[in-house]
């Protein structure tokens, strides 16, 4: 077995979440990602990619729609958790690290939610974002949801990324030990660089708040 990557440790605070009979997520979808299926015209026989699916929630949204939809996650408690939860749609999850492993097969929409936060170093963000061009249709578009005010920056030490601390569980209020896990919160102009770095066209950007994350920025992409 090859050394972990630091953000493997969200597949051991899975584990250690659901290992306590919990989700460390609300369930519900996130709303952006209907929208922007709206305003790209995407419909439900279209392929789509989502990149980071965790517990689920939107996946099971859009293939409860009729979906053509492949979710994935690099981590595979998180997979097995999808496949369990949602069994009539099992064939649909497996496992991806977006920034290792190889995908043949182009999309015509691409979403990650949440996912971007969790990369720490410029070439790992970069790679995530240029998987997402690279394996984009002609005509396709992408949706990249990451925690940030616009304004707000800060970084975590990947080194510790395994560590263990307290936390509160929301939905609970149980107090969990888990992983300290990664994040990194970016500005805007630097999320926007960013994207535009990879190779990509931003055709719309803004605010995303939802149940589970207070204050979030998106962008709607094309391949450039």
């Amino acid at each position: 077995m090859g050394k972990q990557r630091y953000y493997e440790a969200y597949d051991l605070r899975y584990r250690q979440v659901h290992g306590q009979g919990l989700e460390w997520f609300s369930g519900m979808p996130t709303p952006i990602v209907a929208e922007a299926l709206q305003k790209c015209g995407i419909s439900p026989e279209t392929p789509m990619l989502e990149i980071g699916c965790g517990e689920g929630h939107d996946a099971a949204f859009l293939l409860g729609k009729g979906c053509n939809l492949l979710a994935t996650d690099v981590s595979p408690a998180a997979v097995d958790f999808c496949r369990a939860k949602y069994p009539e749609w099992a064939e649909h999850f497996d496992v991806l690290d977006a920034l290792a492993d190889p995908l043949e097969a182009r999309f015509d929409f691409i979403y990650a939610v949440a996912v971007l936060h969790m990369l720490v170093p410029d070439e790992d963000r970069n790679r995530l974002l240029t998987f997402i061009r690279e394996h984009l249709t002609e005509n396709g578009f992408g949706l990249v949801v990451t925690m940030g005010d616009g304004e707000m920056q800060r970084a975590t030490d990947i080194t510790k990324a395994f560590d263990v601390q307290a936390r509160v569980h929301e939905g609970s209020g149980k107090t969990v030990e888990i992983a300290s896990t990664s994040c990194r919160i970016v500005t805007r102009d630097d999320f926007r660089r960013e994207i535009e770095g990879a190779g990509l066209v931003i055709t719309e950007m803004g605010d995303a708040v939802w149940d589970d994350v207070p204050f979030a920025m998106y962008a709607i992409v094309k391949r450039g």
